[in-house]
């Protein structure tokens, strides 16, 4: 076969589409994973803050479960905001 039609053949729809769905979906995904740690940042700042105003320092036990339920009263709060 000439090269000229192997690469005609290569370059068809069907091979294109699978492409293109692909490069779509992690083109779409990869601003969500991004964005999810920009703004993971200041809210955990804002959490560490309250937390040692609290008088839970920083590092110790009590100031992990501190953390970790003003992450779930945010989860729940965005659950509420979605019903």
């Amino acid at each position: 076969m000439p090269a000229e039609t192997m690469r005609v053949r290569a370059f068809k729809p069907p091979v294109l589409v699978p492409l293109f769905v692909g490069a779509a979906i992690a083109g779409a995904a990869l601003p969500l994973l991004i964005g999810h740690h920009f703004w993971q940042r200041p809210i955990d700042r804002d959490d560490t803050s309250l937390c040692e105003r609290f008088k839970f320092p920083s590092g110790t036990w009590t100031h992990s479960e501190c953390k970790a339920a003003l992450a779930d009263m945010r989860r729940q709060h965005e659950l509420l905001l979605l019903h």
